[in-house]
């Protein structure tokens, strides 16, 4: 399997990250699956220096109101003598780090992030592609008859890459890029590159998500970075970052073969203050689940959430209080996210599947990674009480079940937690059991039921 990272992946490096280095580094352990376009090492060298001189700019706009003078309300107080101090070495440092950049700028011997570009690109284990004449053609060709990737009338650097990949990998390859005009065109791309190769193409947006697709666990230096750029896209995402619940619903993520992902969606006015909403999610290969929507204020910093089985917006702290209920309803479209529909989170996650069966049942799966099984019984019609459990037995021998309305289903996660959902038709309700209630209670049932 291949890798292939495109240019706008470097070029955030000028733009994000701590641990922006540790990253180059960690791609470095790659360099045998890595092949390196010509024309994306080409295009970095051509477009560092304008990301470069914006990021600059920025910082010497940031600390251009140092240069204001005071009013002599303000100098006459007995602090601006220490004010003033301050002030002066701090516009010393603003000084000297200004001409550090500008230097960075133009010397590329002392920018750390084209050095470790650079000797990624190098490397003797790298594949590097040149790009022909026949390339540049073919590229042409796809520009005009307005064929992916690619949406820029001017320049032709997307086709240009696309064809020399094409032209000279011949295993599974793995892109990485936020670029729309590939990301938009997944299946036409990964159609024509099967045609090309008799192989399959995979199309990222996280450098982390390549790792798994080549069979390792990204470092945490990745994950932290890209969680970095993440947030780095508005500062509404620090604000719910801050989160306990939020923080760890990514870290959970983080060990799973899925990602984090975090977008606003509009803008809402509640009791006269405007809030961004702010979708957070699970993305799965193929389909993206909705965790919870959040409602932030940045002047207040107050968050509130969506409360889906009132249909409302409800105060965070009211939210964390329910979060804490065993019990509760809802309803939901399976037409939506492949049929699924998440309950809980953390060692209460389940993530339920379902889709129409007739107009008197509906069909249960057990596919979802943190569905471990799915258990079944024709005799139970209501929620058992926790005292009832041990003459209960459920059968678990199908990953799929066919619910009628008024049945029950048991599902068992990962976390050797379990939960019961019955169908009411258009109304789903659910009830979950702890691990202390429920499994030391029906443990060897669930062993008996195993081996019938």
């Amino acid at each position: 399997m291949k890798l292939c990272i495109d240019t706008n992946y470097f070029l955030d490096f000028y733009r994000n990250g701590k641990e922006r280095l540790n990253v180059l580094e960690e791609i470095k352990k790659y360099a045998e699956h890595i092949v390196f376009p010509v024309q994306v090492y080409n295009e970095f060298k051509r477009n560092m220096s304008s990301v470069k001189e914006v990021e600059i700019k920025k910082f010497k706009e940031s600390n251009s109101s140092l240069n204001h003078s005071s009013s002599k309300l303000v100098r006459e107080l007995p602090e601006f003598e220490e004010y003033n101090n301050a002030k002066t070495k701090l516009l010393e440092l603003s000084k000297a780090l200004g001409t550090k950049l500008d230097s960075i700028l133009t010397d590329w011997d002392q920018d750390a992030v084209f050095l470790a570009f650079d000797s990624l690109y190098k490397m003797e284990k790298v594949k590097r592609l040149e790009t022909t004449e026949d390339n540049i053609k073919r590229a042409k060709i796809r520009n005009l008859l307005g064929e992916p990737p690619g949406t820029n009338t001017r320049t032709i650097g997307d086709e240009v890459i696309w064809e020399v990949l094409l032209q000279n990998v011949c295993d599974d390859l793995i892109l990485v890029t936020n670029d729309e005009s590939f990301k938009k065109n997944e299946k036409l791309l990964a159609i024509e590159y099967e045609e090309k190769s008799n192989k399959n193409l995979f199309i990222v947006d996280k450098l982390s998500n390549a790792i798994k697709l080549l069979g390792s666990q990204p470092a945490e230096s990745i994950i932290n970075y890209e969680l970095e750029v993440t947030l780095s896209m508005d500062p509404y995402f620090d604000l719910l970052m801050e989160l306990y619940e939020v923080r760890d619903f990514a870290s959970l993520l983080n060990s799973s073969n899925s990602s984090l992902i975090m977008y606003i969606e509009r803008t809402e006015v509640h009791d006269g203050l405007e809030y961004k909403v702010l979708y957070v999610g699970e993305s799965k290969e193929t389909h993206k689940v909705r965790w919870n929507t959040f409602y932030v204020n940045l002047e207040r910093k107050r968050i509130l959430v969506y409360d889906l089985l009132k249909d409302s917006v409800i105060p965070l702290q009211k939210w964390r209080n329910k979060s804490s209920e065993t019990t509760g309803h809802f309803a939901f479209d399976f037409n939506d996210n492949n049929g699924v529909y998440v309950i809980g989170f953390d060692e209460y996650l389940f993530e339920t599947q379902w889709s129409e069966a007739d107009n008197n049942s509906i069909h249960a799966y057990s596919y979802c990674q943190s569905i471990k099984a799915i258990g079944y019984t024709d005799s139970l019609i209501e929620f058992p009480k926790i005292e009832d459990i041990n003459d209960l037995t459920f059968n678990f021998s199908s990953i799929s079940r066919r619910v009628k309305v008024g049945q029950l289903v048991v599902w068992e996660n990962n976390w050797g937690n379990f939960a019961v959902t019955k169908n009411q038709k258009y109304r789903s309700t659910f009830e979950r059991f702890s691990r202390e209630q429920i499994r030391t209670r029906i443990q060897n049932i669930f062993v008996d039921c195993r081996s019938l």
